[in-house]
């Protein structure tokens, strides 16, 4: 049978767990206001001090920078990487040549369309292009390509691993 704890805030009487109170290194290892008083008295001095919740902010961006940035590449590599699955259908590798260095492959609108495409979905590129295709359950018409082909094709209208199929001569 659990304890039960009396919030000193509110004086409202819980079980004494992690799930109505926040837990702390000292006493019984339940801080003594219960998590919506906490919340409350937290969010009032936030509102009283936005001065010191930036410095705060900054100070701890600044003393962990180097673990947040490493994490948010992490989760980018890993978010890329899942687009790139899904569109080269598990197999990450260019659709034209093979390629499969991740760094070297691009998404690319099979017919063309691109650009409007990432406006009508309000993602000019990047995370947030990728983040709208998860969105929007990852629409068809799009590719993986390495960016040299997506390039030729952009440029030519055709790879030069394609070329004996069409009439471009060099």
């Amino acid at each position: 049978m659990t304890a039960e704890k009396q919030c000193v805030s509110c004086n409202s009487t819980f079980l004494a767990t992690r799930e109505y109170f926040y837990g702390q290194k000292w006493s019984d290892g339940l801080r003594t206001s219960c998590k919506s008083c906490a919340r409350s008295k937290s969010d009032s001095w936030r509102k009283r001090n936005p001065a010191k919740v930036v410095e705060m902010s900054r100070t701890r961006y600044h003393r962990e920078k180097t673990r947040l940035l490493a994490e948010r590449k992490e989760s980018r590599i890993k978010m890329r990487m899942e687009a790139l699955r899904v569109y080269s259908n598990g197999k990450v590798e260019c659709a034209c040549c093979g390629e499969n260095r991740y760094e070297f492959l691009a998404l690319d609108h099979i017919n063309g369309g691109g650009k409007r495409h990432r406006i009508k979905l309000k993602a000019l590129g990047g995370q947030q292009f990728i983040l709208a295709l998860r969105r929007n359950g990852w629409p068809k018409g799009i590719r993986v390509l390495c960016h040299n082909c997506n390039m030729a094709m952009g440029f030519y209208g055709v790879c030069p691993h394609n070329r004996s199929s069409c009439n471009i001569q060099v």
